[in-house]
């Protein structure tokens, strides 16, 4: 009960902020734009000549530098944990260097605890902490074999009680370094082949989050099943040349309106939202994934992008009820101005499903099927 009064309040303060507030918000901005926009610049313009710089800066932006690392068009490094394939193609090596990755050359290094590492320096050479020991022999030929056309060495030092790692690659090349999903043994260090490795787009959305749920089974509750799945998702698409966004990465509450404004801000090639399912009953179980069309806008590609999610994700879970997809008036889709899909991975109100969605290498599977769903529709 005292979540549905809060869920009820939250609804009330949201329709009072958008609904209500909003318009004369929009209003008081379009005033004072048409009527004192002149004298704003005039302003900005004459405290800016009174700014004294400190020594040896040449700008404001040696003094306050932009943060790129995790801007759509220029992530030079990024960093997150819990994703990749997982697949242990290491073959008792510590140190592996993969090279047949169209846009990235990939660094894999099998520790003999987690990888919890820091990222010391931000530009090559990249120094790379990790804990004492994380790599018990170190084996110089491993090392030594790290060398191509866009890595131009590595090094692994132990300093006191800490392993470094240190990487020279290509200046201004992105790099991505992160733990696998599967070993969180093992350490991925990818750095791009050229430039901008990503020749699309996608923004993912993880259902709920903060004070709203989603749908509650005992102590399970959708939006931190469907974050997971979807953090686990990033280095897959990325892997692919994928560039991928979050509306949140995190367990924070969004509005409806704010997903799709910054979903159509950013202009993706595709958008996709992951949910769970419940229903009063627990009987319904399986997976939907829904769409939602205007006449003809973009109505090939949204019902396209729809059937390839589901039809991947049932190759993947053959056993699992097949609902189908269906046109659904939901907002985040029925508002996006690009091709977008909600998907309901399961319900969370049907006892088989529950078990399920709640072992991690189920969410491993579903995360691979969307992001090979993701990246089929793209290819089309």
């Amino acid at each position: 009960m005292k979540q549905q009064m809060k869920n009820y309040i939250h609804r009330l303060l949201q329709h009072f902020l958008y609904d209500i507030l909003r318009p004369y918000i929009v209003r008081f901005v379009r005033h004072f734009i048409k009527h004192h926009l002149a004298y704003l610049i005039i302003f900005i313009a004459v405290s800016s000549s009174l700014i004294v710089l400190s020594p040896g800066k040449t700008s404001l932006e040696n003094i306050y530098p932009p943060d790129t690392s995790q801007t759509p068009d220029n992530p030079i490094i990024d960093r997150t944990s819990l994703t990749n394939f997982g697949q242990d193609i290491m073959n008792g090596r510590t140190i592996l260097l993969v090279t047949d990755n169209p846009y990235w050359d990939k660094v894999m290094i099998k520790g003999s605890i987690p990888a919890d590492f820091k990222i010391q320096s931000q530009s090559s050479p990249y120094i790379i902490e990790l804990p004492e020991n994380f790599i018990e022999k170190i084996n110089n030929e491993e090392v030594n074999s790290v060398f191509s056309k866009s890595i131009e060495g590595m090094s692994v030092q132990s300093i006191y009680d800490a392993q470094y790692i240190y990487i020279n690659c290509q200046k201004n090349y992105p790099l991505r370094i992160y733990v696998d999903t599967v070993d969180t043994n093992i350490l991925h260090i990818d750095i791009a082949k050229t430039e901008n490795p990503y020749h699309s787009l996608v923004v993912i959305d993880p259902g709920h989050g903060g004070s709203d749920p989603g749908a509650i089974n005992g102590d399970v509750c959708e939006k931190d099943i469907v974050l997971d799945i979807a953090l686990r998702m990033e280095h897959k698409l990325k892997d692919l040349g994928v560039n991928t966004v979050y509306t949140r990465s995190t367990d924070k509450e969004l509005y409806h309106r704010w997903i799709t404004d910054y979903t159509n801000f950013l202009k993706p090639d595709a958008f996709v939202s992951i949910h769970n399912n419940s229903y009063e009953e627990p009987g319904p179980n399986g997976i939907a994934t829904y769409y939602y069309t205007t006449g003809d806008y973009q109505k090939k590609e949204r019902i396209s992008l729809a059937q390839t999610l589901q039809d991947s994700l049932i190759k993947e879970f053959p056993k699992w009820t097949d609902m189908g997809i269906e046109k659904r008036d939901y907002w985040v889709v029925r508002k996006s101005d690009h091709p977008g899909a909600l998907i309901e991975f399961g319900y969370i109100s049907n006892p088989n499903d529950l078990a399920n969605l709640i072992k991690p290498e189920i969410r491993e599977r579903a995360s691979n099927a969307i992001a090979a769903g993701i990246n089929s529709f793209l290819k089309k």
